[in-house]
């Protein structure tokens, strides 16, 4: 199983309505890229998020990107033929993915239920409240989707959430090689005065990654990679899920990413024989 990547195309070219949405923050926010320009629902009873996709398509995965559902929420997906309908798809998904299983963690180490506390939760969800949910049911054709909430205890009284991707991922057929890196990135400026001190104008962390695929086959680096850079040129942001498959939850939440190639990030693509190719993906967070 390789890496994973999906696009905002589908979505963003979809006609999406909200049960509630508060004056100033319309369901309409939920296609900008701008995670923090968020939608936000009225009240918390009965909220969802309608998504016409104009045509009947092919979807496997949705992902939720700045939502502020509590460990308690969840998330039901609905497919159908007519807005509201779940007449071809109807599956409840918890709103957050949890870290252990039973006995997995010591008595009182972290939270209830598998979850960390909030205090643990940016340091075992890096990419902030991100979730990849992939359909149980596997690929599901439908024109008319609809996300239903429900989180009756939420203290903040409503539904909010910033991005939407759907659609079907694209996967490499190799895993991420070695030498992969991924850590955080620090833009803040530091300023020494003559006596040493320092001042510091703080700007806000975010994570880069570098991924290199190694002898991926000629028909993938011509296809999806390039068709990939094509569609997203820099700037425009994806989410990736980099280590699907691995059996540590933590490590591969800490390589899933919602972001963007950065300014002269394209990837040259090397052939070093006619039917294997090499490439080396960057990524900036986008916040």
């Amino acid at each position: 199983m390789g890496s994973r990547v999906l696009t905002p195309t589908l979505f963003d070219a979809a006609t999406v309505s909200a049960s509630s949405a508060a004056a100033s923050l319309p369901a309409s926010y939920l296609q900008n890229e701008q995670r923090q320009k968020v939608w936000r629902s009225t009240s918390l009873a009965g909220q969802y998020i309608r998504i016409d996709l104009g045509a009947v398509e092919l979807v496997d995965s949705l992902v939720l990107i700045n939502h502020n559902l509590t460990v308690s929420g969840e998330v039901t997906i609905k497919a159908g033929t007519s807005p509201g309908d779940d007449s071809i798809l109807s599956e409840t998904h918890n709103a957050w993915l949890p870290l252990w299983g039973f006995g997995d963690a010591g008595f009182g180490e972290h939270g209830y239920g598998g979850y960390p506390t909030d205090a643990e939760r940016a340091t075992y969800y890096p990419a902030g409240p991100f979730r990849w949910l992939y359909l149980t049911a596997g690929q599901t054709r439908a024109r008319y989707w609809e996300i239903d909430f429900s989180d009756a205890g939420n203290a903040d009284g409503y539904i909010e959430l910033g991005r939407i991707l759907i659609g079907t991922y694209q996967e490499s057929t190799r895993k991420v090689g070695l030498g992969m890196r991924n850590r955080p990135e620090d833009p803040s400026k530091l300023y020494y005065s003559l006596g040493g001190q320092v001042w510091v104008d703080e700007k806000t962390k975010y994570r880069v990654a570098r991924v290199p695929f190694k002898a991926t086959p000629g028909t993938e680096t011509w296809g999806l990679w390039y068709a990939l850079f094509l569609e997203l040129g820099v700037g425009r942001s994806f989410a990736v899920d980099l280590l699907p498959d691995v059996s540590n939850v933590g490590m591969r939440l800490h390589n899933q990413f919602y972001g963007h190639i950065p300014e002269g990030g394209i990837p040259d693509i090397e052939v070093p024989f006619m039917d294997r190719g090499n490439l080396t993906l960057e990524l900036r967070e986008s916040l």
